[in-house]
């Protein structure tokens, strides 16, 4: 399967959810170069793309619609915009909480963040 519009994004998501390829390759059951090859390059199984999007807990839909789909992104103003461009931090949970659908009690234990803050996002 020809990959290559995809492939940014899914490094991308990779990179939003703090999954390495070290730790891509150990679930798997791949060397980190096999799986940096893999990522980088221009075909990719179908069978393998399924097992990462399995692991990183979206489907096929939602990398797509991320892929191709800029209809989800909010409109923010300069004053968020700045705020989210000086703490990365708070980026990455935003971005995370709406274009990611991640769940909120994993968000919270990623990002390292009390409820006292999750409550304010």
């Amino acid at each position: 399967m020809n990959y290559s519009l995809i492939s940014p994004k899914l490094r991308q998501i990779l990179k939003e959810r703090r999954i390495s390829y070290k730790n891509l390759a150990n679930q798997l059951n791949m060397s980190e170069s096999g799986v940096k090859k893999m990522l980088t390059g221009k075909d990719l199984s179908i069978n393998k793309l399924d097992q990462i999007l399995k692991i990183i807990q979206i489907d096929m839909k939602t990398l797509l619609d991320l892929t191709f789909n800029n209809d989800g992104f909010q409109k923010l103003s300069s004053t968020q915009n700045k705020f989210l461009l000086e703490n990365k931090k708070y980026y990455n949970f935003y971005s995370q909480l709406t274009k990611l659908d991640m769940d909120i009690i994993k968000l919270q234990r990623i990002n390292n963040l009390s409820s006292s803050k999750v409550k304010i996002f």
